[in-house]
Order: C-alpha cells, then sequence, then structure tokens
C-alpha cells in the first residue's frame, strides 16, 4: 500500500505482559506488542521493502485506566460499551461479550472500576463477575489472584525490588527511544500506577460492608485467604524518582536567546527551533494534553514553520541543537537525558516530562513580563 508506518494502540502493562506466575515465561507468555518485537518488525520490514519502515505504538507509557482517562476526556465515553477485549471470542453470546475470565477481561474491567465508569461498562456484559463471579477451574483462580497479587507487588515495590523480581524488564529498557535508565524508570512507574489502581479497586470492595461474606471461589474469597496467608499490608511506593526532575528552559524572546539548566544562552537558528518547538509544547500543556499525547513536529512542517529553504537544513540544525543541549547538560552535571526527542515516525518534540519552560515575552514593562513569566 506504500506505507512507511504501521501504527496501533496498546497500553503498555498489556504490551510488556509481564509473567503473572513464575511458569508462564519464553513462548508460554504472549508478547505481540512487546517493544523488542515491535522494532524488529520495523527492521524487517525495511530490509524487505527498502526504505525506513516503523511499527510503533504511541500508548505504551500508559496504563488501560489512562486510556480510559483520554476516551473520557474526548467526550466518547459512551462509545466504551460496544468495544471488546475479551480472548475468548469463540464463547462469545449476546448477552455475555466479554467472559470474565481471562487477562483481558480482568484488565478492562479492574480499569473501568478504578475510574468509577461501571455504567458504561455495565456488569451483565461479563459472563463471569470481576469481584463476585465464581472462578471454577484452578487455571481461572490462579489467573485473577495472580494478577491481583502481582498488581498489589507492584503498588508497593521500589525500582530495585522491581527490576530483581521481574528481570524480563531488561528486554525492553534497549528498545524504545530513552536512555537504558530512563525507560526502567517510566516501565517500573507504569506499573506502580497500574498496580495503585488495582489495589484501591480491590481494597474499596473489601471495605463493603455487602462484601463481608464473598462467594465462594470468588476474587473476594480467595483474596482474603492469600492476604491473611501471605500478603502484608499496602503501603504505596514512591512516585516519581529523581531521574525525572525538570529542567529549567528559558526563552527570552525580546532578546532572542534561549537558556538550559542555567548554562550559556543560545541564539540564532537554535534559538528559532527551539523557541517553535516550545510554542507546540506550551500549546499542548494549555489544552491539558498528557504528556504522552504532546505533538511532535516533522521535518517537513519545521521547514515551513522556520522558512528554511530544504529540509536537510533543518535536520543538520536538530543535530547542531542536540549537540548544544547535550553541552549544557553536561555542564550542568546531567548525563544519559535527551530533551530533543525524535519519536519516529512522528517528529520533533521538546521531552515534555523532563522540561519546565519559562518565557519572557517580546513585549511589555518589566513587571507584564514578571507577571507573564510566572504565568508560564
Amino acid at each position: 500500500f506504500g506505507l512507511d508506518r504501521i501504527t496501533f494502540f496498546e497500553n503498555g502493562v498489556v504490551s510488556l505482559n509481564l509473567p503473572p506466575v513464575a511458569q508462564v515465561i519464553g513462548a508460554r507468555a504472549t508478547r505481540t506488542t512487546h517493544p523488542k518485537v515491535l522494532r524488529d518488525f520495523g527492521s524487517l520490514f525495511s530490509k524487505l521493502l527498502g526504505g525506513r519502515r516503523s511499527v510503533s505504538n504511541p500508548f505504551a507509557w500508559r496504563t488501560k485506566a489512562e486510556v480510559i482517562d483520554t476516551i473520557v476526556r474526548l467526550g466518547v465515553r459512551d462509545q466504551i460499551r460496544f468495544t471488546h477485549s475479551c480472548a475468548d471470542v469463540h464463547n462469545r453470546t449476546i448477552q455475555h461479550s466479554h467472559c470474565g475470565r481471562c487477562s483481558q477481561c480482568i484488565d478492562r474491567r479492574f480499569a473501568m472500576l478504578s475510574r468509577g465508569l461501571e455504567t458504561d461498562d455495565p456488569a451483565e456484559a461479563y459472563a463471569v463477575d470481576l469481584l463476585h463471579g465464581p472462578r471454577t477451574s484452578v487455571q481461572d483462580r490462579e489467573m485473577i489472584l495472580s494478577y491481583v497479587r502481582n498488581a498489589r507487588f507492584h503498588a508497593m515495590a521500589g525500582k530495585d525490588r522491581f527490576l530483581y523480581q521481574f528481570p524480563e524488564i531488561a528486554r525492553a529498557v534497549g528498545e524504545t527511544d530513552k536512555s537504558p535508565e530512563d525507560a526502567l524508570t517510566r516501565f517500573h512507574d507504569l506499573y506502580r500506577r497500574h498496580g495503585a489502581a488495582v489495589t484501591r479497586v480491590m481494597d474499596r470492595a473489601l471495605q463493603n460492608p455487602s462484601t463481608r461474606e464473598p462467594k465462594p471461589n470468588s476474587l473476594l474469597a480467595l483474596y482474603r485467604e492469600a492476604e491473611v496467608e501471605d500478603l502484608g499490608p499496602w503501603t504505596p511506593a514512591p512516585a516519581a524518582t529523581p531521574e525525572l526532575e525538570k529542567i529549567e528552559l528559558v526563552l527570552d524572546r525580546k532578546r532572542k536567546k534561549a537558556g538550559l539548566a542555567g548554562q550559556a544562552e543560545m541564539g540564532g537558528q537554535t534559538y528559532r527551533l527551539v523557541d517553535c518547538l516550545a510554542g507546540h509544547c506550551l500549546t499542548a500543556l494549555g489544552q491539558g494534553l498528557e504528556y504522552e499525547d504532546f505533538p511532535c513536529v516533522t521535518a517537513i512542517e519545521l521547514q515551513d514553520e522556520l522558512r528554511f529553504a530544504d529540509e536537510s537544513s533543518v535536520r543538520r540544525l536538530i543535530k547542531t541543537t542536540r549537540t548544544k543541549f547535550a553541552t549544557c547538560l553536561e555542564a550542568a552535571g546531567i548525563t544519559e537525558c535527551d530533551l530533543l526527542e525524535n519519536v519516529m515516525p512522528h517528529g520533533y518534540r521538546l521531552t515534555p516530562e523532563r522540561l519546565h519552560i519559562t518565557v519572557v515575552p517580546e513585549k511589555g514593562t518589566p513587571a507584564a513580563r514578571r507577571r507573564s513569566k510566572r504565568r508560564q
């Protein structure tokens, strides 16, 4: 079809698919959307078809619940009831579009409950209710209990413990556009958020007076038994780690200078590029977008916005700017930090989660400039 990229959307927890139990390793675990798989597909298609071909997953850093947040923000939550997540398609019925037993159903239902959207995902659509439905087979009981036990672990564990318990994560850290340390930090935080959401759902259900005597073999009954056996009290893991602290970028539009991390100022064409990308970043921030939704700008679009003669000039300027960024960061004692991302195949952007952008406006009194700086 003459395409140079394939883009699809899967939340990061399912994409990485860390083993729910020790036996699910190697070929026993499906990882069809794992970052390594996607990168290898891109490499394969490039060699077969020529040119650069890519396969990307823009939702790689989001949990299922955070994908739902995006759906709600876009005003289409009423469409959720018409979607399907179940893997057991052969036994689907008109009444029960979801089995409620497979990992996809479990993940979907927990995400919906964590956001209080039960009415948008009717319980009647599930053959087995998430919290109260009996799970008759050993496999089903182990599936649901392992899912919840692991979620609680993720909510509590620090980064080192996370890596020790799930060394499979090392397969993914080198397959992203982040540094290995930054990727590990983000993967840990992804699973921490996922685990906290699941644990909150379980805590609310167990504290409900109506669940004091849960049905035999239901999730609540199994969880109570497991909690007495080997699960301690829940203490949430710390959220952010020092690697993700913000770096100050100051744009002085009156003097046409950009300063990064308090280091030497950059002017000329470098300033023009940084100011252009910062404008897109601030617009997305003003729209309340999640970092993952911040737009990218292609080299051709930058050529038009900066009024360059050709695309190659833009790419040379991007390379020069990256070098200057690296010099400033090195002088500030910051290493392994890419502040000008190339998000293949979508284009370039300033890394939103790492930058705090302050703008000194081009015109106005000193007092007005200070007020504008505080607002930015």
